[in-house]
């Protein structure tokens, strides 16, 4: 009996474990922008902001990139016109950079979303961590993936104490 308490103890850490890491990685493959997966439209910079954060997000807190470039533009698809803004944290040298690559009235290419096309960015390998970001992984990542290696830890202990024990006798 205690054996089959242990095995199951195995199974369900190993079956919360692999949900934890099924939910990252799903929320981490919907989330990310690739250059190879969403098409481009040609746009038009509406505004650039870049501004300094007294206190940048938690994904940002141990790293120079204290400064919030904020930059709105305008694309067409298929005769649809959109707008859109993208935010991302810089240091503040690229975050003049960027603010002049992205002067109002600058044409740039757009990488939207082909699911969702009222969503685009300039920047694809620019992301903000959000605070929806944050609450998805507390809320669902980290209970399955800590609960799940808790049970495998906890059940690999109790095993090892049991093959001890049997090789003792």
């Amino acid at each position: 009996m205690k054996a089959l308490k242990l095995l199951l103890r195995l199974l369900l850490g190993i079956f919360l474990g692999g949900i934890g890491l099924w939910l990252l990685v799903w929320h981490v493959t919907e989330t990310t922008i690739s250059r190879d997966i969403w098409p481009t439209a040609q746009g038009v910079i509406v505004s650039s902001d870049s501004s300094y954060e007294r206190e940048p997000p938690v994904s940002h807190l141990f790293s120079s990139h204290d400064w919030l470039v904020a930059v709105s533009f305008d694309y067409e698809i298929e005769g649809e016109l959109f707008t859109w803004y993208q935010q991302w944290y810089e240091s503040k040298a690229e975050a003049e950079k960027a603010k002049l690559k992205y002067s109002p009235g600058a044409k740039v290419t757009i990488y939207y979303n082909p699911k969702i096309p009222t969503v685009a960015v300039v920047e694809p390998e620019k992301r903000l961590l959000s605070t929806a970001d944050l609450v998805f992984y507390m809320l669902f990542v980290a209970p399955f993936l800590g609960g799940g290696m808790i049970l495998i830890v906890e059940a690999a202990r109790k095993l090892r104490t049991r093959i001890n024990k049997v090789r003792r006798e």
